[in-house]
């Protein structure tokens, strides 16, 4: 009866394995594999929904379909999803996709703040991605036939673009566009620098960690596929998120920390320039920049994007034009008819959502992001550094979203969509779980 008993356990705890390990892997695999989707499900429609909701129900079956209670957060978040509902233009005009994207976001919201079990392994695998697109998008720079003559073709309808941008110098890696790329990369690079952070602390604390040599090779190599990318965006927000990210771990130097930070970027500057005067093509992000400065073109076009967000805004004040209406419309005067939203996801909620619809997203944004800095700062002043490394890359996750949205589509980019649900859900779910725990 005994042997019985244990036998069952352990086929328990195996299934609980399968389903948080297998669980966020399919959740996340559509997500970073945006531009192979025709590759790997074959050309079909329903292959990566598909692979997402089957996550999505691994991840519910872990929480045993349980959603806690952490009520003023849920509100918002249920808020939000009837502000992309109400109105939406993309449904309006057959478009399903992104409503199935941000309803399987929400429900793992919902979801995944039951337990943490899923977390260490969700990083993990972000990592693992963001290892194995800086390690294609290095190898790719020396083969410049086989990448264009090759690796393209698993791109589909998008291969002209990522020979395009390839021969420009801006390395695509293994996506067909180089800000997708750099998304993965920037994601990875979070990961790495919170578990340095996380082990920075401990030590201190502790005195018994230690950060072996292989995670500075690994960030190394996501920092320089990044410079490949070429990516201005990216490659800021990443910089201030780290910025922030030092000042949140180093909380307990008080006003010393803002020097160290300043001594630190110095530092890096010099060395910057020091390794572009030998490996100029890391220097892409650089260069790129004087070219456009000197071309008056520092917005890359996309002035006429912001323009008509504002001015659709001015028509539509309260409410918006709906969902998804931005898109349409510059679709419709983009000269290749290519899909496009506007790089800017605050001008664009204001013009499709209006005020009402652009404060509830604020409120939401804001509300995760104040609520995981305070409750990180407080365990770190504490020395309580149980789970900080999930917390750090939540934080972290949170910056970058909200500052990339200036001049991106995160919001709209299933690429990083994704990653910030798991973000949020993350604090929560630690939040939630440590209260429980010390009750």
């Amino acid at each position: 009866m005994k042997l019985q008993g244990m036998v069952a356990q352990k086929r328990r705890n195996n299934n609980i394995i399968s389903l948080k390990v297998v669980g966020p892997f399919l959740l996340l695999f559509d997500s970073y594999t945006v531009y192979l989707s025709s590759v790997l499900f074959m050309q079909t429609n329903w292959g990566a929904p598909l692979v997402m909701f089957l996550g999505l129900v691994m991840l519910v079956v872990l929480q045993h379909g349980k959603i806690l209670k952490d009520t003023k957060l849920n509100l918002i978040a249920l808020l939000t999803y009837s502000v992309v509902i109400m109105g939406n233009q993309s449904i309006a005009n057959g478009r399903y996709s992104y409503l199935f994207f941000y309803s399987i976001s929400i429900v793992f919201y919902l979801f995944a703040k039951g337990s943490i079990r899923w977390i260490d392994d969700s990083l993990s695998i972000m990592r693992l991605f963001a290892t194995i697109y800086s390690v294609a998008t290095i190898a790719f720079v020396f083969t410049p036939s086989f990448y264009t003559g090759t690796v393209t073709k698993l791109f589909g309808s998008y291969a002209a673009t990522a020979i395009q941008q390839y021969n420009n110098g801006n390395m695509p890696g293994l996506t067909a566009n180089c800000s997708t790329n750099a998304m993965y990369l920037c994601i990875g690079i979070g990961v790495s620098i919170s578990l340095l952070f996380s082990n920075h602390l401990k030590k201190k604390a502790y005195g018994n960690i230690n950060t072996s040599r292989s995670e500075y090779y690994i960030i190394i190599l996501e920092l320089c596929a990044l410079l490949l990318t070429g990516k201005r965006g990216p490659t800021l927000f990443m910089v201030m998120s780290f910025s922030v990210l030092y000042l949140i771990q180093s909380s307990k130097e008080g006003f010393m920390r803002w020097f160290k930070l300043i001594f630190i970027f110095m530092t890096a500057v010099v060395l910057f320039f020091v390794i572009i005067s030998f490996v100029p093509a890391l220097g892409r992000v650089y260069y790129k920049n004087l070219e456009l400065l000197e071309g008056g073109n520092i917005l890359t076009g996309r002035q006429s994007y912001y323009e008509a967000a504002y001015d659709t805004f001015l028509s539509n004040k309260i409410f918006g034009i709906g969902w998804g209406g931005m898109e349409i419309f510059i679709t419709s005067i983009t000269w290749n008819n290519a899909s496009y939203n506007v790089h800017n996801i605050y001008l664009q909620l204001l013009a499709e959502t209006g005020i009402v619809g652009f404060t509830i997203f604020m409120l939401f944004f804001g509300t995760n992001l104040i609520y995981t800095i305070k409750y990180t700062v407080l365990k770190i002043k504490g020395n309580s550094l149980q789970n900080i490394t999930p917390l750090l890359f939540s934080c972290y996750i949170q910056v970058f979203f909200l500052l990339y949205g200036f001049t991106g589509n995160p919001l709209y980019d299933i690429q990083m969509l994704i990653p910030y649900y798991f973000a949020i859900a993350i604090s929560s779910a630690i939040k939630i779980r440590e209260r429980r725990t010390c009750l």
